[in-house]
Parts: C-alpha cells; sequence; structure tokens
C-alpha cells in the first residue's frame, strides 16, 4: 500500500498509492488513510499516485502555464496582483523572496540579497466577491480557452483536496466527511511557477524559492521533471525530493499543523537548482495548488488531539475569526516574501507613499498602540500589498488640542511640507512640485481626521488658514470663527489650479465624528448608569454653576494678558448657544441632546467631544480645561460646516480621486443593554453620528468591537489588540483601503515596471 520514495538523514517520505482509498474496501480506505496521516505526522510530506487527475488534464495545464509565461512583459504586467488579501494575478520575476523571518531587522538585511528567481500566476476560486481572477487576452494569444481549462483544472484540484481531507479524517478516527463543511467552497490558490533559465553564477547569491512553510491546510505539487525540490531533514539537512513520473507531492501547512493541535507537521522546504555542467540553468515549471478552510468556518483544534482545554495549542486568532486571521496571516507572508535585491530595489523604489498618523483630542504618540505598534503593523501590510514604493511612516507630534482649529491645521501643514521636502530632497527628485515622488495619506484618529480633512481642503482650494485675530480683511470670507476653511466647501467653489504640494493622495479616518457626536454617548451613558436624564442635566449644571465663573476669570485674566480679543468664556458661550439652537431644529441630538445642552456648553465637551480625555483625566481637575479646549472642538456643534466638510471631501474624491475613508467603532456583545435610549436611538451603538439618506458621505465601514462596554471605551481602544476584538479586521481593511487609494493611480502605475525588465535582464 505505501512504500518510502526518501529515506535519508531522519526524513522519511512515503510513496502511497490513493486508488486503495478512492476504490478499495473499507480496509484499504483505512490502511491507506492511516499512511497518509502517519506521513504527514512524521515527515509532513508525502507522494501520491494513482489520483484523480488524468495524466491528460495535467499535461494541459503545464502547457498552457508555459505559454502564458511566454507572453510580454506587459501584458503579464497588466494582470499584476491587486492585492496580496486576494492573492490573484502575476507576480513578477524578482518580486519575492520567501522567509521564516519574522524579525524587522532581519527582514530589511533580507531585503538586501538576491530575490527568488521565479515568476507565477495566481487563480482563485470563480465568483468570489471582491476578488476576481485576472485572465489575459485569449485572442490571438495562443492562449485560447486558457481560462475555461484552468477552471476546470482548479475544480478537479479541488476535488482531490476533499478526498484527501475525507483521508486524513479517517485516519485521526474522525467522520470521513467531517472535514467537507470546512473545505466544500474552494477557498484555494491555484499557482502556476515559472522558473526562468538563468546564468549559473546567478546561483552563488540566489535560490529558486527560498527555504520556507506553507501557511494553508495542505499543498498539492505538480512538478516537471527537472526537480529541485528539498526537504528540512529532522537534523536539519535539506534533502532532495526527487521528482517521480505520474505522482504528486502533498505537504501539509501551518495552518493544519496549528488546526490538529501540532500532532500533524508543516515541514520547511526549499527550490534549489539541481547541478548542471553548461554555464546555463534551464527553465522549470511546476504548478502549486494551495489548499485553505472555508474563509467562514469557525475553527477550533480537532477532537482527539487533547484530553483537556489546556492542551489545546491552537492560535486563539485563527479560532472563530478565520476569514479575517488567514487573510492576514497570507499578507503577512507576502510581506516576508516581498524583498528585493539591491539592483531592483534601488532602480525601482525611488517613488514613497508616506503614511502619516494624526491623533485625536488629547491624544498623543501612544494613540496608536504601544510603542506605535498599529503604524508598524499598518506599514508592514501596505508595503506588501504596494512593492513598488516605499513606505514610510510618520507620527505627528503630540500637539495641542486647544484653540483656533484653523491654526492647528496651518501648524500641521508646515510640519508636513518640511517632512515632505526632505524625502524629496534624498529622492534627487527634480521638480517635486510638478511630479512628486512621494505621496501622502493622512491617518487620522478622531479629531485628527478633521485636522486631516481640513488640510487636504486647504491644499486643493487655495483658500487660506487664517486666525480668528487676523486682521487681514479677507480673515471672515474665507475662515469661520474656529479658523475652518468652510468657504471652500461650497459646491460653486472650484478646485485650485495649482499643483497640490504636499500631495495627499487620501485621508483614512478612524472613528472620526465627521458628522458630530452620536447621542447615543450620553443617551446610553446615562441609563446604564442608573441615572435619569434629568439628574445627569442637574450634576452637570451645577458643575457648570460652579466652576464657570472661575473659568471665565481665568480665561479673561489671559486674554487681556496676550491682548487677544475673544475670550475662551465667550466662544464657550456661543458653541453652547449655536449647540442649542441645533438642537431645537433638526439635529439628532433631540431630548437628550437638548438636556445635556441645557447644561452649559462644558456639558457637550465633557461628555462627548472629550472622549479620549474623558477617561484620563477627572471632570473636577476644572472647568479651565473646558474654556481652552471647547473651541478646539467647537467644530463639532455645527452641524452644516460638518456636512459641507463631508461634501467637499466627498467631491474632491469624485472629481480628483482624492480617497475618503472612514472605519468606525460599533459596539457588540460587551456593550449593555439599554431600553430607554434603544427607543430613542439606533440600537447599533456608535461614537459617530452615521450617514443617513442618499447624500454621498464617502466609504464609511464599521469595526466591530466585542470588548468594549461603551461608546468612549471602543474610542480610545481602537488601535489596542487587546481591547479590541476587531482589531485584525482594523488592520486588514485599512490597508485594503489604502492600497485600493493607490494601486489605480498613474504615479503607482509607472513605479518599477520598466526596472523589474532590465533587472530581469541582467540575470536571465
Amino acid at each position: 500500500m505505501a512504500q518510502n520514495a526518501v529515506s535519508e538523514d531522519g526524513l522519511v517520505i512515503p510513496l502511497i498509492d490513493f486508488s486503495g482509498f478512492l476504490d478499495g474496501c473499507e480496509v484499504d480506505r483505512k490502511e491507506t488513510a492511516k499512511a497518509i496521516l502517519e506521513g504527514f505526522q512524521t515527515a509532513g510530506f508525502i507522494y501520491l499516485k494513482n489520483i484523480p487527475i488524468s495524466a491528460e488534464s495535467r499535461a494541459t495545464a503545464f502547457s498552457m502555464s508555459s505559454h502564458f509565461f511566454t507572453l510580454p512583459e506587459e501584458d503579464k504586467l497588466a494582470l499584476s496582483w491587486t492585492t496580496p488579501a486576494a492573492n490573484r494575478g502575476y507576480s513578477a520575476f524578482g518580486r519575492e523572496k520567501t522567509s521564516l523571518l519574522t524579525d524587522k531587522a532581519e527582514i530589511d538585511a533580507l531585503r538586501n540579497t538576491t530575490p527568488d528567481i521565479k515568476e507565477s500566476l495566481e487563480i482563485g476560486r470563480e465568483g468570489e466577491e471582491g476578488h476576481p481572477n485576472l485572465w489575459p487576452d485569449e485572442q490571438g494569444t495562443g492562449l485560447e480557452g486558457f481560462r475555461a481549462k484552468m477552471t476546470s483544472f482548479f475544480s478537479e484540484c479541488k476535488q482531490l483536496h476533499i478526498e484527501i481531507m475525507r483521508a486524513i479524517g479517517i485516519g485521526m478516527g474522525l467522520d470521513d466527511k467531517y472535514f467537507d463543511p470546512y473545505v466544500d467552497k474552494g477557498d484555494n490558490t491555484l499557482r502556476l511557477l515559472h522558473y526562468p533559465p538563468v546564468k549559473a553564477d546567478a546561483f552563488k547569491t540566489a535560490v529558486r524559492a527560498g527555504h520556507h512553510s506553507d501557511y494553508g491546510s495542505i499543498t498539492i505539487l505538480f512538478q516537471d521533471d527537472r526537480g529541485g525540490l528539498q526537504i528540512c531533514s529532522p537534523n536539519g539537512r535539506f534533502v532532495d525530493a526527487t521528482p517521480i513520473e505520474n505522482t504528486l507531492v502533498i505537504n501539509a501547512g501551518d495552518f493544519l499543523a496549528r488546526w490538529s493541535n501540532d500532532t500533524i507537521k508543516s515541514t520547511v522546504h526549499r527550490v534549489v537548482e539541481p547541478p548542471v555542467k553548461s554555464a546555463e540553468y534551464p527553465a522549470r515549471y511546476s504548478i502549486a495548488y494551495f489548499c485553505n478552510p472555508n474563509f467562514d468556518s469557525d475553527i477550533e483544534a480537532l477532537p482527539g488531539t487533547y484530553a483537556t482545554e489546556s492542551e489545546k495549542k491552537v492560535i486563539k486568532g485563527l479560532i472563530n475569526k478565520h476569514k479575517s486571521s488567514i487573510k492576514h496571516m497570507c499578507k503577512f507572508a507576502l510581506y516576508l516574501t516581498s524583498n528585493m535585491n539591491p539592483t531592483i530595489k534601488n532602480k525601482m523604489k525611488q517613488k514613497t507613499l508616506l503614511l502619516c498618523f494624526i491623533h485625536g483630542f488629547k491624544g498623543d504618540e501612544s494613540t496608536f498602540g504601544e510603542d506605535y505598534r498599529f503604524t508598524k503593523v499598518l506599514r508592514d501590510i501596505v508595503a506588501a500589498e504596494l512593492p513598488d514604493v516605499n513606505i514610510e511612516t510618520l507620527v505627528y507630534p503630540r500637539y495641542e488640542t486647544r484653540g483656533n482649529l484653523g491654526e492647528c491645521v496651518g501648524r500641521f501643514r508646515d510640519w508636513l511640507q518640511e517632512k515632505v521636502i526632505d524625502l524629496e530632497v534624498d529622492a534627487g527628485t527634480q521638480s517635486p512640485t510638478i511630479d512628486p515622488s512621494v505621496h501622502t495619506i493622512l491617518v487620522g484618529h478622531s479629531m485628527g481626521g478633521i485636522v486631516a480633512a481640513e488640510t487636504v481642503i486647504a491644499l486643493t482650494s487655495d483658500i487660506p488658514i487664517l486666525p480668528t485675530s487676523s486682521s487681514d480683511s479677507n480673515a471672515a470670507s474665507t475662515s469661520d470663527a474656529t479658523g475652518c476653511t468652510t468657504g471652500a466647501t461650497d459646491a460653486s467653489v472650484p478646485f485650485s489650479n495649482g499643483l497640490m504640494f504636499p500631495y495627499v493622495q487620501g485621508v483614512l479616518a478612524f472613528d472620526t465624528p465627521f458628522l458630530g457626536l452620536s447621542p447615543g454617548i450620553i443617551a446610553h451613558g446615562a441609563e446604564e448608569k442608573y441615572m435619569t436624564a434629568s439628574s445627569v442635566a442637574g450634576q452637570l449644571s451645577d458643575f457648570w454653576s460652579r466652576n464657570a465663573p472661575a473659568a471665565a476669570s481665568a480665561a479673561s485674566a489671559s486674554n487681556v494678558a496676550s491682548g487677544q480679543s475673544a475670550s475662551a468664556a465667550t466662544t464657550a458661550t456661543a458653541a453652547a448657544a449655536t449647540a442649542a439652537a441645533a438642537a431645537t431644529g433638526s439635529s439628532r441630538w433631540g431630548t437628550w441632546g437638548k438636556l445635556a445642552i441645557a447644561a452649559g456648553g462644558a456639558a457637550v465637551v465633557a461628555a462627548g467631544a472629550g472622549a479620549a480625555w474623558y477617561n484620563r483625566d477627572n471632570i473636577s481637575s476644572g472647568i479651565g480645561w473646558v474654556g481652552s479646549h471647547l473651541e478646539f472642538v467647537g467644530v463639532l456643534g455645527k452641524p452644516e460646516e460638518l456636512r459641507k466638510r463631508v461634501a467637499y471631501m466627498v467631491r474632491l474624491q469624485k472629481e480628483q480621486g482624492t480617497g475618503f475613508v472612514n472605519m468606525y467603532t460599533l459596539l457588540g456583545n460587551g456593550a449593555a443593554k439599554a431600553n430607554y435610549a434603544s427607543l430613542l436611538y439606533s440600537k447599533d451603538r456608535t461614537f459617530c453620528v452615521l450617514p443617513t439618506g442618499n447624500a454621498p458621505s464617502g466609504t464609511w465601514r464599521a469595526v466591530r468591537n466585542n470588548k468594549a462596554g461603551d461608546e468612549i471605551t471602543a474610542h480610545i481602544n481602537m488601535f489596542e489588540s487587546s481591547k479590541n476584538s476587531g482589531y485584525d479586521d482594523l488592520v486588514v481593511a485599512a490597508s485594503d483601503y489604502i492600497a485600493a487609494m493607490v494601486k489605480t493611480t498613474d504615479w503607482y502605475k509607472l513605479a518599477g515596471q520598466k526596472a523589474i525588465k532590465s533587472a530581469s535582464e541582467s540575470l536571465i
């Protein structure tokens, strides 16, 4: 039933006749299943013969594959990957270097080595929403029938995957159909691989594919007769897995190892060039079918692999979060493999995408996770999605969230401009305003998103940001009392004819109240604390009456000393009046909002706008805080200006392609149930007011947090993986949005295409 195909240095790989499982009696099926499982448990690899995919079908797939790789370079590059999460499309020669490294410094060092010498085309299941396959033109290219034949081959491989998983199930003592609901959709990847002929001296510093393990459940490998696959033995030496005619090589991946509670092995392997006497290594072709469980499966350790809960070794991030976790794993794996040698790197990566992070109200550098963790993770995944440009990150230093918003935006714009100029100088860009090498994505949390939007408005409208104390007679027409560029947001105002510098490709906001703060913050909060609306208003009103005189006196003295014409107390009163007027009209705050506003402008800030501050300082520290900060957050109490700002960004997105996305928190199972508040407001509890009706408002995406108990907690812990159950979804979606903003631009499309070709010619 089984014999050893490889037996060297402690590595024993069995050759198994699969017909015993497909066509044999019950005893034969069980014996074959046992041999397959033992092969995966001891070596992590097996050879399989007499499979249900005909020799003719395999030959057709190889013929089509080899013909595809003869297409002109520009035709293949037109099919380049759109996103690593999808695993669809063409990956050019010199683009990857497989590795097991996870340390960032080691990965950076690896980038300076020669890349893996291969190119590939990835094909997934047809009809997967959001991830279409990228097919070459068939007419007149010699590829007639390519799509139909590859789709048919994909289906045959899918069925083989199901049968192998059934054999594993029987071998483990499970029902033979146990795995069917986990693998029936075919969320797998068919990868056509071409290792081109290369000069022999290239392999002094290069391999076909570096040592690695596969991340999925199993991999089905179809090889030509050239060979080159090597498997790491228990003693750490790589052993040849020589091709055997009419057989396949099957190996277990990391996911199946975790799924089996590490009773199955995922073994490290690589692809090298067998020795030749000539000065050139000939081409090599292979086809790999990477198998995964369905992306919508709920996964836990397999029955029979543990006796107690404490013995489970399954990675927690993969349990009940398979879809987002496996896609995140795919992206991370790609980042580890997207390593360029110096020749390609220097020629290709002359352009930089800058991710600039801006914290929100009373936030600081720690807003984006301990030791900037979120910024680093996002950078690494985006680097995988956009391999043709450098990815740099900057975090705007802690700034004072007080006073005039326009002045704050002006300071940020000046700082950003200096940083971008430094990058352009380092890149040696000849005309940075006409043809910039640096494009920027502004990434803002909370009020940081409004700072980002205001910056883009200023850059694209020729409307200067003016402080309220400006003596310029045009100040009133260009800037409101908070310094916002509201004059630019009228639909009649044309965009600037000038060139944007710095060039901002998009705004990615996180929980930014572009349309205001959700009234449910107060409503639900009051109900959860067993307080009536009147008692909330009474306490806040009492707080205001006891502290307002002191605040007004302090603010007045400060203004006299500085010579300012407007006092913080006056601003606070005006803001409260504006908010109260809005509440009497069509404002969505309704009854709860009116009660809060009745307690004074301070209530609005303390209960809502000061969310980030709310959990860090006690309100008893004094109303002086309100007097100095209300002006900054006062924009949240002006619904018409909020609407205009969003309308302008939507218009900019439509007419100039500037991305505009807001990812907002949505409370899940961790939130207490409310009764009265839910009758007045949506049961969906969010920090931000959400768009309603048909008015365009950009892209809004919910990120559900099942750990947070209230809106403010979810808001300030958005970037903490231990406190946000939706953290993985947040990272994956954010990287997808950034890639979508950039990938379709001419700026990105032109980056590196010619360099790939010239670098390829230097080795091939």
